[in-house]
């Protein structure tokens, strides 16, 4: 059960705070992966950690 406050954590909802972001999963080889796209510029790439710290990542892209 996803409470109201995880929800304020929760990818889809943060993304969607993103004006020109959107939200996306891939399956590759089995794996189901998880990926931001958007903005303009150079290409960032965010390698993965702690899925509970995306929400300090899209935080720190907000300029």
């Amino acid at each position: 059960m996803i409470t109201k406050e995880k929800e304020k954590y929760d990818d889809e909802y943060l993304v969607s705070t993103l004006s020109g972001f959107t939200n996306h999963h891939q399956y590759v080889n089995g794996t189901q992966l998880h990926f931001v796209s958007g903005g303009q510029g150079s290409t960032l790439i965010l390698l993965p950690g702690w899925p509970q710290l995306g929400g300090a990542t899209i935080k720190s892209c907000q300029f």
